[in-house]
């Protein structure tokens, strides 16, 4: 880990384009890299990553790299600019849905994460659904269906090979209709959005519509999430590291459970990228909170303790304190993965010493 950790940061440092002046960058050539690769070398430099869109892939393309960027590299703009790219993607998730159902269709054989799914009307009554309130994770070929309507039992549908389903008389939660004056809905992922959908008129059940796009939850000839996450830490302080070279790694989908003796509790939850905890003082640096770029971390350090550098060599993007008393890596606390429902453990830190946790996602 540590050795494939040192390549990364020589590849950021080899990939990186000088800065002209103090408020002023060249943008670097960000096109054929996997997109988590091209946002961690945009916020070394200076440079946010902005909307990501999907382009279709033809034959002879590689998947989940940039075609495209809006701003030409060797341009000089100003630090803090984002720039926007396509990203060639094959689509990984199908909607087939009328004004009664809508069923969401994992379309690859391999595990989906949809924790941060969100659907989202976006005109009209303000109406949503999160995915994770039927379920956080989808088998190959399982599909989420959800009614508007009472029913006894789910419908078959196309490409599904098992139904997680649910229904409600709520109208707050029928985004897909036009019931609440709704005309389309946005689909979002960890807050950026993966698709923009028709929104299904009344009796429309002969004629379902259907919306297909990609997430990163999911595989699409090759997931650009990490299955684990690494964990570095010592009494001090704790680095959440993405040591991957060219994927992202999710820090608000495992929760951390926190055990410290001075709690009045046991198992207390804690997601290491919680925003509300790392609000905009703590960031230190540019780079998404819930989803590192390869060589980023957060980190989190013992209120009174001076720490100049993170337990391993990685890119802080946000920083924050916290009191001895609810520091979590002082004693042995859980870790319950997202992908497999799993609880483990970690070990507390030891004095002198560098400890790593790696557990599946």
């Amino acid at each position: 880990m540590l050795k494939r950790l040192c390549l990364l940061l020589g590849l950021i440092t080899l990939l990186t384009v000088p800065v002209l002046a103090q408020d002023t960058v060249v943008v670097p050539d960000v096109r054929r890299m996997p997109l988590p690769q091209a946002a961690s070398i945009l916020n070394i430099i200076g440079l946010n990553l902005g909307e990501d869109t999907t382009a279709d892939i033809t034959e002879g393309q590689e998947p989940n790299t940039i075609v495209s960027q809006s701003v030409e590299p060797g341009t000089s703009i100003a630090r803090g600019t984002a720039i926007d790219v396509s990203v060639l993607r094959a689509a990984n998730v199908r909607l087939i849905y009328d004004d009664n159902d809508i069923t969401f269709i994992n379309l690859t054989p391999d595990p989906m994460n949809i924790n941060g799914i969100t659907l989202t009307s976006s005109d009209g009554t303000a109406t949503s659904y999160n995915a994770n309130q039927i379920s956080g994770n989808l088998d190959g070929a399982e599909c989420l269906q959800l009614w508007s309507i009472t029913r006894g039992n789910p419908k078959d549908v196309a490409g599904c090979r098992s139904i997680l389903w649910r229904t409600t008389n709520n109208t707050a939660f029928h985004f897909w209709t036009q019931v609440n004056g709704v005309n389309r809905f946005i689909v979002s992922e960890g807050g950026i959005q993966r698709a923009e959908c028709e929104a299904a008129a009344p009796n429309t059940q002969d004629s379902p519509l259907t919306c297909e796009f990609y997430i990163a939850g999911g595989s699409s000839g090759g997931n650009d999430s990490t299955p684990y996450i690494y964990l570095a830490y010592t009494t001090n302080a704790i680095a959440f590291i993405n040591n991957s070279l060219n994927q992202w790694m999710m820090t608000d989908q495992t929760t951390l459970l926190n055990n410290n003796p001075a709690l009045n509790a046991t198992n207390a939850p804690l997601m290491f990228g919680d925003v509300n905890l790392l609000r905009e003082e703590f960031r230190v640096g540019l780079g998404r909170i819930t989803q590192l770029a390869p060589g980023q971390c957060i980190m989190y350090t013992l209120e009174g303790v001076d720490v100049t550098a993170p337990p391993q060599p990685c890119n802080v993007v946000a920083q924050r304190a916290l009191q001895p008393n609810i520091a979590f890596w002082v004693a042995p606390f859980g870790v319950r993965s997202a992908s497999d429902g799993r609880e483990r453990t970690c070990p507390a830190a030891l004095p002198n010493r560098l400890t790593l946790c790696i557990v599946p996602r």
